[in-house]
């Protein structure tokens, strides 16, 4: 197999994986818990709790819920779509996690915005907690996101490869 053609298979592999658990997790929630009843999963750290964000991640800027921020993130969201479209083009072969990182990157945006389109809100549920700190509920989605990012991140610092052999430089 190609170089290239595995490149995209292992995105669009990783992509799906994460959009596929992404949903099956929020349908398995949706199903068996009403808006924000709560299960106790680890006492006193992790609650499965059922939450409707109309924020953006974590449940940054909530309030005040509206039509035009709705749209306004469907907008963006659709932006970072083909923004990381775009990376995983310019990216070369051989470097797998960046491959599997814009996947999961992917597969969570994806996610999130089909939530935001069919309910205008994302599904939310992963509730963690110790003591008297509390960290906004979360879903699979956002976890890929966070991991994805982290790991692009820990790549560019760390991995050796100069940039030269990272990317494509002209990749049309």
């Amino acid at each position: 197999m190609k170089r290239s053609i595995k490149k995209y298979i292992i995105f669009l592999i990783s992509a799906f994986l994460i959009l596929t658990l992404d949903f099956s997790t929020k349908m398995i929630v949706q199903t068996r818990l009403r808006l924000y009843e709560s299960i106790s999963v680890f006492k006193g750290f992790l609650n499965i709790t059922l939450i409707k964000n109309t924020g953006v991640a974590f449940g940054l800027f909530s309030s005040n819920p509206s039509t035009v921020k709705t749209a306004f993130l469907i907008a963006i969201t659709t932006v970072s779509i083909s923004v990381i479209l775009y990376l995983i083009v310019l990216l070369k072969d051989g470097t797998a996690s960046s491959q599997i990182s814009l996947g999961m990157i992917l597969g969570g945006a994806i996610g999130n915005l089909i939530d935001r389109i069919r309910f205008g809100a994302v599904i939310d549920f992963i509730d963690l907690h110790y003591g008297n700190i509390h960290w906004p509920a979360f879903n699979v989605a956002d976890a890929a996101i966070t991991v994805g990012i982290i790991v692009i991140i820990w790549d560019g610092f760390f991995n050796k490869r100069s940039k030269e052999d990272t990317y494509v430089s002209n990749p049309f």
